[in-house]
């Protein structure tokens, strides 16, 4: 590696690509409709996270602007935000305009992403980030 930044992008790359394979298998191990695929896969987001949080931060947490090249890391960042589209994905199939579907996509990653982000800083108790998860499958399934 040439410097400092090299050495951080090939981080940030493979915890895409690993970040990425999670989403993928648990998506398509688990049984049922396309609601409880996408929370097992938001299951997996949650535990990657606080398993690799490190990673995370480096994945997360700096020039996000500069990802969506077609280098190596523009490329993982975008299969990675792809396993984020299957419930907005779901939605779209099951009726809703694709604008909305898209805007609950968001909504359910921003949470995902401030409950994990809350734990690992310390903010909220140890198990907070997956009871968000649990609480957010629950309105979710009110409608």
């Amino acid at each position: 590696f040439a410097n400092r930044e090299e050495i951080l992008a090939e981080v940030r790359i493979r915890g895409f690509e690993r970040f990425a394979v999670l989403l993928e298998e648990a998506y398509a191990v688990t049984l049922g409709d396309a609601d409880t695929k996408s929370a097992a896969a938001a299951y997996a987001y949650v535990d990657f996270a606080l398993a690799h949080a490190n990673t995370y931060r480096l994945m997360f947490g700096e020039h996000q602007q500069e990802d969506g090249s077609d280098a190596a890391l523009g490329r993982a960042v975008t299969r990675a935000r792809a396993t984020l589209s299957v419930y907005g994905d779901g939605l779209i199939r099951s009726g809703m305009a694709e604008a909305e579907a898209r805007a609950m996509e968001g909504l359910i990653w921003s949470t995902l992403h401030g409950a994990v982000t809350l734990e690992l800083a310390g903010t909220t108790p140890p198990g907070s980030a997956r009871e968000t998860l649990r609480l957010l499958g629950r309105f979710a399934a009110r409608g």
